[in-house]
């Protein structure tokens, strides 16, 4: 997700009041269309989908949903993986899986990971 305002930020502030700029970040700009404008990268992944919904004027709009951060996502055999899609996976295998008690547990073992779940 990018997003891009006249009010975006350059930079974080560390604990001492100095602005810590983070130029890939906050100067991020399109390699393709309008190249000239800057955007600023959120570091979470998510995407645009057709709603129901209406506005003021009766038009359906776009909604965004926010997949997860893009820090979080694991990737095994080239193939990225959010830990949201697997919790809800796990808990619909069986029913005595509560949603509650869906954790990942990532240890980096070679090209493994390790998941566990508690049931009822």
């Amino acid at each position: 997700i990018w997003v891009h305002s006249t009010h975006n930020g350059s930079g974080y502030y560390s604990g001492y009041g100095e602005e810590v700029l983070q130029s890939d970040h906050f100067t991020s700009r399109l390699s393709f269309g309008d190249t000239s404008t800057v955007w600023a990268r959120t570091g979470y992944l998510g995407f645009l989908r057709r709603t129901e919904l209406t506005d003021a004027s009766g038009e359906r709009h776009d909604a965004l949903y926010v997949v997860g951060a893009l820090e979080e996502a694991m990737e095994l055999r080239g193939m990225r993986y959010h830990p949201i899609d697997i919790e809800t996976s796990v808990i619909r295998t069986h029913q005595s899986i509560m949603e509650w008690y869906v954790t990942i547990h990532l240890k980096q073992h070679k090209s493994c990971s390790y998941f566990s779940s508690l049931y009822k």
